[in-house]
């Protein structure tokens, strides 16, 4: 009989230990065969660097624009639904900005450190276009080329302790040399990027060079930024450069595509009404920036594709193109 007991027990006791391991877990998050999506808060830092020489943006102009709420969809699904409906991929931002105007010590000694790695240039074949413009308020002199990582770097590093910014949380800092006695023209060029096929030094393109950088990781090939931060820098007063057009000033549709442009030009052309468009939308400028680009494009971008597979439509096989650098 205590044997009968003793069989009986062990069975109820591997019987609930496989009941365990077989029952459905409980999920807080997923839920199989259901569309879940998944909120998370993002503060976004916003941080003007040097704006105290030329003009403040009006912050209330500049928050009417930013988001509070965004939703990524899946662009290419979204593109070609035949119903017109977006493609949302389960992911849900809700934001918050803390915005902060730079002091004068962050901005001397990041103005004289942009001044001490900057290398004398000829001026880009888009400086020079921009020296042709008929309606340009100034001509450019000699330009210099300064390293975006490096620049990227020292923003990173320095907000924290200097101004109070977390860099590890996403952050974009907007850069005005321009109105200051040590200026000098100047593009930033990645100089540590190597094309691998010819060993040609990328950065000195003149179609490369940019008044933008950022986002550089922190243990990347060719330019490591060393720790991890989330930073993205837009220096109005740098350039004029190919990639935003800033160099034409009277071209309205630029890219050709039938529609007139909103292309953002140099800080020094606000308030000249004689280009393509008045440049007297300042302060919506940079939430345009903000919003569109920083955000939208780069912080929480929409994937083209579908990035999670689940059911019902799971496919029977997957094909994978895997592209390798530099591996050895």
């Amino acid at each position: 009989m205590k044997r009968n007991v003793s069989l009986i027990s062990e069975f109820l006791l591997i019987a609930g230990f496989a009941i365990s391991i077989f029952a459905t877990p409980s999920f807080t998050t997923l839920q199989p065969g259901q569309f879940r999506e998944i909120e998370q808060n993002l503060q976004i830092n916003v941080v003007f660097v040097g704006y105290r020489t030329f003009a403040n943006v009006n912050q209330t102009i500049f928050r009417s624009g930013l988001p509070r709420t965004y939703r990524a969809i899946n662009r290419s699904p979204s593109e070609y639904d035949p119903n017109g409906e977006p493609d949302f991929t389960g992911n849900k931002f809700s934001f918050t900005y803390n915005i902060v105007n730079s002091t004068q010590a962050f901005e001397d000694a990041y103005f004289a450190y942009l001044s001490s790695i900057a290398a004398a240039k000829p001026r880009t074949i888009y400086q020079e276009r921009y020296n042709q413009q008929p309606v340009r308020r100034l001509n450019i002199g000699q330009n210099y080329q300064i390293d975006a990582v490096l620049a990227e770097n020292w923003l990173a590093e320095n907000a924290e302790t200097m101004l109070g910014v977390n860099t590890r949380q996403y952050t974009v800092f907007f850069v005005n040399w321009f109105g200051r006695s040590d200026f000098k023209f100047h593009v930033y060029a990645n100089t540590g990027i190597h094309d691998f096929d010819t060993g040609l030094n990328l950065g000195e393109d003149d179609f490369i060079q940019n008044i933008a950088g950022g986002g550089t990781p922190p243990d990347g090939t060719e330019t490591p930024l060393g720790s991890l931060r989330r930073v993205w820098f837009y220096d109005r007063s740098a350039g004029p450069a190919y990639d935003p057009a800033s160099w034409d000033l009277t071209t309205k549709d630029f890219d050709g595509d039938g529609y007139n442009d909103w292309r953002m030009p140099p800080i020094w052309e606000y308030g000249n009404t004689h280009g393509y468009r008045p440049f007297n939308t300042f302060s919506a400028d940079h939430y345009l920036l903000t919003r569109f680009i920083a955000i939208d494009l780069l912080f929480t971008a929409s994937p083209l594709y579908r990035v999670a597979i689940s059911a019902p439509k799971l496919p029977s096989n997957l094909k994978f193109d895997v592209n390798i650098y530099e591996a050895s």
